[in-house]
């Protein structure tokens, strides 16, 4: 939001070249226009009011949702990403289960097997030659045909892709 003048003022200056183009006169709305009128002291251009009304409204929406998409809890979140066998060996199957266990711990069919089961599934990955192919989706994990020995990573691989990449609220659309 620092530099909301200058981003602003560029902004601006497009919508009025292309309000130009189009031949269309740039004002202030007539609600807005008629409201003012009664007030001496405030002389407010177009520029201003689209600033305050539209470009500072929009900015703030933007960083909000993306502080939502990243907050921390969602990044905990995505660190269960590891549990993908190829995302396995690009971090040298140096995982651990603290990622998983705390945050999923009540979706787990057997929470306090989960260290075992992972160290089982990070050997059973490990010594895979490099040339064959490992699983590189959460998808292809899932439909591995040994997973069903691997309850808890499947039941953590299940919360992941339903992981919401945008924040969803519960909201009432009233028709106008």
């Amino acid at each position: 939001m620092e530099n909301i003048e200058v981003y602003h003022e560029f902004w601006f200056e497009e919508a009025t070249n292309l309000a130009t183009k189009l031949d269309i006169q740039m004002k202030l709305p007539g609600k807005f226009h008629r409201a003012q009128q009664g007030n001496l002291e405030s002389q407010l251009t177009s520029e201003s009011y689209y600033k305050e009304t539209l470009s500072v409204p929009t900015v703030e929406h933007i960083i909000q949702e993306l502080k939502d998409i990243f907050s921390e809890q969602h990044l905990k979140a995505l660190k269960c990403l590891s549990l993908v066998p190829s995302v396995m060996r690009q971090l040298k199957f140096n995982i651990s289960e603290e990622h998983h266990a705390d945050m999923y711990r009540s979706d787990l069919p057997n929470p306090d097997t989960l260290s075992a089961e992972l160290h089982c599934w990070i050997i059973k990955w490990k010594h895979r030659g490099k040339d064959i192919e490992l699983p590189s989706t959460i998808y292809e994990a899932l439909h591995l045909p040994d997973i069903k020995f691997f309850p808890n990573v499947y039941a953590l691989l299940k919360v992941l892709c339903i992981l919401p990449v945008m924040k969803v609220e519960n909201v009432r659309y009233e028709n106008g």
